[in-house]
Formats: C-alpha cells, structure tokens, sequence
C-alpha cells in the first residue's frame, strides 16, 4: 500500500453559499476506484480524499499495491475517516460508501462512525433533472456543463484494466494514468457544488447519516452494528412515520421484533435492514399551519428509556414533541437530528442493554 500526499497550491473550493456551508464542518470529499462493482468479490484499488487541514489544502490518495494489501489500506483509511464529521461524494451513497462498508466488513473491520454526516451531490441533481440541461448524470458530464476540463482521458472501466496491467508488469505510467483519474475525479468535486445555480429550490444539503455501535457496549469494538439514515427513506402515512434503512453488522445477533403502543421496530441480521414505525399526532396551529409530530415524552414510557432534552417546540404551542412535518413538508434538521437518536437507543436496549 502506497499513500501519496499532495499540498495543493491554491484554494479549490468554489466560493458559493452551498461550499460556504460544508466549509463550517470538519469536512472531506471523498472518491474511490475499484477492480468492479462486487462489493464481496471485488477490492478497492483507491482511496481519495480532499479535505483542509490547518490553512493547507490536501488531496490524498490511498493506492493498494498489492491485492493482499486491502486490510491495511482500509484500516489506515477507517482511521482517517474518524477525523471527518462530513463526507461529500457523487454517488457514493449508492457506491462508494457501501463497498468501503462491504470491504471494511469482509477484513473484520469496525468502522466507528459516530454521526458521520453524508452529502451524495449525485442524488441531488438526479432529484431536480428537469432542471439541469445535460443528457445523463456521470460526473464528466456534469464537469463538461460547468466548464471543468480534464488532463485525465480514461474511464472508469479503463482504470480497471490499467490497475490489472500493473500488477503485471509494474509500469509506472499505468500507476500514474489510475492516480491522475481518480486525483481529477476529487480536485474537480468541490466544483459540482456549482450545478445548484441550476436548481430553483435551494435545497438542505445532507442526503443521510452513517454511525457505528459497539455492540456489547465496551471499548473493544469487537462487535459493531452500522445503520444508515436516509431522509428519503421517511415515508408517512396513516398517521405513522415510516423509517426504512440498511445496516452492516460485525457479530452473530437475533433479530428484533417489537410492537409497542408508541412504536415498532423490527431489525433483521440476516438481511441487514430495519424498519421503525412511529405513531405521529396532527394538530392544527392556525388556519394556515397543520403539524404531523410524535409524542416526545411518551415514546419509550414502556421501555423506561430516557431519551435527551426535548428540543425547541414549534412556536410554543406543541410542548415536549418532534415535529416532523408543517404543511406535509419534511422538517429535515428535525429529522436528521432526532430520528438517528432513537435508532441508537431501540439498538442499544435491545442489542447490549446498556446503551
């Protein structure tokens, strides 16, 4: 495994309002190649990241050497990771994430998320594409509408075949085409943020939140749980939240199968999803205003978990609850913030019992 550094010589981070938010958090962008899309058969050839570090821009690049070598690039990559509270890619809540999460658990690895927030700007155009004045959505097409121009010619299935060519015959020129594919695949990233100008709503940035358990509750990590949360997962109806979401476990556990008065919730080791329902009450604040919210206080009254502080009410009229929707519109920070709260909590009483 080889890990090339390299100090960016000016700033490459466009300056509009949506960079201007990622810019708060301890942030990367984050691109990986492949040898193919099997997450269980295939390995991960590199690892890029850009991300600022002090007053430097640094673009950084985990290249795997050799095959038997993907344990190490992967576990000095998850420990990078830790150092970030935000990611941002282009596919990779479809891609990049869950083959790192697929490899990270073939070596026995624990990832050790803790609130990773995820910004997919792929899911973002593929949600607003009648927008956008482009015939697809792979990133060089949307590079091409933005102006950016390339020094890289190959493809992604080209770097493939160059990376299986180099094992061979170990010919630098081929090492050097795959690392300036994927070099270009992150310095031009920060700039996709510029396709929002095309976007009439200005839309809430963050796609999903990844965080890992230990499970049983010690310092060892030897077991871990990692749950995805995806805002385009809540659904509702017939007056229930409807939370739908994937997870990757480290251990043997039983499935969870639970009805309560306020909630269900059902998990499944062996196909790694879960599903949480939530009764939501509706009221009516003003002519103008209806809310869809669950009852703070009451949702875990039968499993004595103490959940946080009950954050600000809407307007002081809907005491002690989350409001989830006003006027049927997602209220995504809420969501974000509170939804992730209580899967740890459902885990960790029924997963460790001591969460």
């Amino acid at each position: 495994m080889n890990i090339f550094n390299y100090t960016l010589k000016s700033n490459p981070f466009p300056e509009n309002e949506y960079m201007q938010q990622i810019l708060k958090d301890d942030f990367c962008f984050l691109d990986i190649e492949t040898t193919g899309f099997s997450r269980k058969n295939d390995q991960v050839v590199i690892i890029g990241l850009l991300f600022r570090e002090g007053g430097k821009y640094t673009l950084r690049q985990y290249f795997l050497e050799d095959s038997l070598q993907e344990k190490k690039l992967l576990k000095q990559f998850i420990s990078d990771l830790s150092d970030f509270q935000l990611m941002v890619t282009y596919n990779g809540l479809s891609f990049d994430y869950p083959f790192i999460q697929e490899r990270a658990k073939f070596h026995q690895l624990p990832l050790r998320l803790s609130n990773l927030r995820h910004i997919d700007l792929y899911k973002h155009i593929q949600g607003n594409k009648g927008s956008l004045p482009i015939e697809n959505y792979q990133l060089k097409t949307v590079e091409k509408l933005l102006g950016i121009h390339r020094e890289d010619v190959i493809s992604g299935g080209d770097s493939v075949n160059l990376y299986y060519k180099y094992l061979q015959n170990r010919d630098r020129n081929l090492r050097e085409q795959i690392l300036l594919h994927n070099y270009e695949d992150i310095l031009y990233l920060p700039m996709i943020t510029e396709i929002f100008t095309y976007i009439p709503k200005t839309p809430f940035l963050i796609n999903s939140l990844h965080h890992s358990m230990a499970i049983p509750c010690t310092e060892n990590f030897k077991q871990e749980l990692t749950f995805v949360f995806k805002l385009t997962d809540l659904r509702l109806r017939d007056h229930k939240l409807s939370i739908k979401g994937v997870t990757k476990t480290l251990g043997n556990f039983n499935e969870i199968n639970i009805f309560e008065e306020q909630f269900s919730f059902f998990w499944s080791p062996e196909t790694e999803q879960y599903h949480l329902e939530l009764l939501v009450l509706s009221e009516v604040l003003s002519p103008d205003i209806l809310v869809h919210y669950f009852n703070y206080e009451k949702l875990f009254t039968s499993t004595n978990v103490t959940l946080p502080d009950s954050p600000e009410s809407f307007s002081g009229q809907v005491d002690n609850n989350i409001i989830m929707y006003t006027n049927n519109i997602l209220n995504y920070p809420s969501a974000l913030q509170n939804i992730p709260k209580i899967l740890k909590k459902l885990y960790g009483l029924y997963l460790c019992k001591k969460y």
